[in-house]
C-alpha cells in the first residue's frame, strides 16, 4: 500500500488532508485485492469549509465565459476518465504510472500501414485474440479487420494465445 495514490481535498486553493479524517479506499476492479486510492471521509466541518471557499470563488468563476467553463469541465472529466480506464485495465501498477499522454489511431489509418506490428501480451487478451484470429471478420471484434492486411505480423506470448485451436 505504500504506492497507493492519496487523494487531497482542495479547498481554498490548498490540498489538504482534514484532521481526524477516516479513509475512503478505491479498490482497483482488475484486482479487488489491490487498494489503488484513499480519499478522506471529509467530516462536516471541512466540507462547510470548502462551500465557503466555493462561495468566495464563484465571482471569478462567474465571469468566466460559459464556452470556457464547460472546455475545462469537459477535459477534467475526460483525463480522469481515461487515466481511471486504463488503471482498471490493470496495464499499470498505480494510477501515477499511468501516461498523461498517447498517440492512437484509428483503424482505417492504421490499415494504411505498410506493415503493422501487433504485440499482444496477457492472458488478460486471450479472448481478443481468439475473436481476432478465429471469429468473423466484424466490428464485434475490431483488430479482426488486421486480417484483411497484406502484411500483419502478430506477435503473442503464450497466455494471450492460450484460448487458440
Amino acid at each position: 500500500m505504500a504506492d497507493t495514490e492519496r487523494a487531497m481535498n482542495y479547498i481554498d486553493g490548498q490540498w489538504c488532508w482534514p484532521d481526524g479524517a477516516g479513509e475512503i479506499k478505491s479498490i482497483n476492479p482488475a484486482d479487488t485485492r489491490e487498494v489503488v486510492c484513499v480519499a478522506p471521509d471529509t467530516p462536516d466541518s471541512e466540507v462547510d469549509r470548502a462551500v465557503q471557499a466555493a462561495k468566495k470563488a464563484l465571482p471569478a468563476w462567474k465571469r468566466t465565459p460559459p464556452p470556457a467553463r464547460a472546455t475545462i469541465i469537459r477535459k477534467a472529466g475526460q483525463i480522469m476518465a481515461e487515466r481511471k480506464q486504463q488503471m482498471g485495465e490493470g496495464w499499470f501498477a498505480s494510477l501515477k504510472d499511468v501516461p498523461s499522454h498517447a498517440i492512437s489511431m484509428g483503424i482505417k489509418q492504421i490499415l494504411k500501414s505498410k506493415n503493422i506490428i501487433v504485440t499482444v501480451p496477457d492472458e488478460r487478451k486471450a479472448r481478443a485474440v481468439k475473436d481476432t484470429l478465429e471469429g468473423e471478420i466484424s466490428n464485434m471484434s475490431p483488430a479482426s479487420i488486421l486480417r484483411t492486411h497484406s502484411n500483419c505480423m502478430l506477435f503473442l506470448d503464450k497466455a494471450a494465445a492460450s484460448l487458440l485451436v
